[in-house]
Order: C-alpha cells, then structure tokens, then sequence
C-alpha cells in the first residue's frame, strides 16, 4: 500500500515481502506501476513486469530483488482523489488472474471506506475543538460582567 502526497508516494506497508527493498519506495506520479495508477486513477496490471512497454522501469532494481512477476497496482480514490495505490504480486505465473485483480480492488474499495470513516471523524473532531475554543472565548468575554 502507497499513501500519496503531492504527486508521490512512498509504499510503508508490506506483506509477504523477502527483502526490504520495496519497503519506504518513493514513487513519482507516472513511474512503474503505482506511478501510473496515481497518475491515471485506474487499476493497472503488468503481466511480466521485466518486459512490459506499459510502464517505466524506474524500480527495476527493487521489483527484480523481490522477484515479482505480475505486479496489479488499484487506486485508493477519496472523494475523487487517488489517495493511495494498493499493491499485489506474484513471483511466479499468475494462478488467480482476474479473481486476484478483482480481489485487490476490493480491498482499495475497503481501504477507501475506511480513510473517509477517518477523514470525517477528523473533521467532526476538528469542528469539536473549534466549538469549544469559541465557547471558551465567549465565556472569558462575558466573566468580567458578572463579576461583582
């Protein structure tokens, strides 16, 4: 999973991953498979990532330390907005084909649920504080007319 900033991203979560490469990856908007997710705002499969004309090749050297294959890339969209991109692969030929992709869209369906749940209680929470500054500033405007 990437988490987008300003046109990048950088991949903090991994599972099943054999070495530290991809781990804290910087990706740009439009490079290899993530960039062009956050770019296009679509889902993108690479079916044999060391030889696809699809993407850059700007990870190479992290995506063959892991040896991957098929790299799907589905974009996390908040309210219009690729948010982040969630990754899946495999190493060796691809068994699940499109129950995998549908899988991992799904799942960047879920995930974007659950950062508007966050994005809104953030929100309510902000508006919280807000009222409660104001009532405190009303508070010490009407003190000094009630004093005796």
């Amino acid at each position: 999973m990437g988490l987008s900033h300003r046109g990048l991203f950088t991949s903090p979560h991994s599972l099943g991953a054999h070495t530290g490469a991809l781990a804290g990856l910087t990706v740009d908007r439009g490079t290899g498979v993530g960039g062009r997710v956050l770019q296009d705002g679509r889902v993108i499969i690479v079916r044999d990532y060391a030889v696809s004309a699809d993407i850059s090749h700007d990870h190479d050297a992290a995506v063959r330390s892991e040896g991957l294959r098929t790299v799907i890339g589905a974009p996390v969209v908040v309210e219009r907005t690729v948010r982040g991109v969630l990754y899946a692969g495999t190493r060796g030929e691809p068994t699940g084909g499109d129950r995998m992709a549908d899988a991992v869209v799904r799942e960047a369906h879920r995930l974007a649920r659950d950062i508007e749940i966050d994005d809104e209680v953030n929100r309510r929470l902000a508006g919280r504080r807000s009222t409660h500054a104001s009532a405190a500033a009303a508070l010490d405007e009407l003190t000094p007319l009630f004093e005796c």
